[in-house]
C-alpha cells in the first residue's frame, strides 16, 4: 500500500506527463468537411453560395513569405479581387491587403506572415458583402499542442 506522499507524487507525475501531449486530432472533422490534409486546404462558403478553397505554398504555412492560391466554385463564380491578412488574437498587426492575380485555374497572392500563430485570410469580392474568412495556424505542426485547425469551428 502506498503512503499519501507517494500517491500525491504519482498523481503529480501523471499530470506533468500528460500536459505536453497533443489534444485529440481534428482530422476526422476535416475529412467530413471534404478537406485534403495532405495538400493543406481550407474551404468556406460565401453568403451568395460560392465555395472558396485556399491552398498554401509552402504547406503547412509558416512565418515568412507565403503564397496563397484561391479557387472559387459555385453559381456564376466571380473573381476575387483581394485578400486581407489579419491576426485575430493580435489586432496590433492590423490588416494587410494583397491584390490577387490569375494563376492558372486559381487566383494567387504572395503574402508575408510576420510570425507563427493564428491568422485569418479574408477573400474579398467586388461587392464587399460576399467576403469569406479562412483561418489557419502558421508554424511547425510537429511542435503544436492543439489540433491542426482547418475549419472555422476549430479556432476561437
Amino acid at each position: 500500500m502506498r503512503t499519501l506522499p507517494e500517491t500525491i507524487l504519482a498523481l503529480v507525475a501523471l499530470m506533468i506527463l500528460g500536459c505536453g501531449q497533443p489534444e485529440a486530432d481534428a482530422r476526422p472533422a476535416e475529412a467530413a468537411a471534404g478537406l485534403n490534409q495532405a495538400e493543406e486546404r481550407w474551404e468556406a462558403r460565401t453568403a451568395s453560395g460560392l465555395t472558396v478553397r485556399m491552398r498554401t505554398v509552402p504547406a503547412p504555412p509558416a512565418a515568412g513569405p507565403l503564397r496563397v492560391l484561391i479557387h472559387v466554385d459555385g453559381p456564376a463564380p466571380r473573381a476575387p479581387l483581394t485578400v486581407d491578412l489579419v491576426s485575430p488574437s493580435m489586432p496590433v498587426h492590423g490588416v494587410t491587403r494583397y491584390a490577387l492575380g490569375p494563376a492558372g485555374e486559381a487566383w494567387a497572392a504572395d503574402i508575408e506572415i510576420p510570425m507563427d500563430g493564428g491568422w485569418s485570410v479574408y477573400v474579398n469580392f467586388d461587392d464587399g458583402s460576399d467576403a469569406v474568412e479562412l483561418r489557419f495556424v502558421a508554424g511547425d505542426p510537429a511542435s503544436r499542442t492543439h489540433p491542426h485547425p482547418h475549419t472555422q469551428e476549430d479556432l476561437p
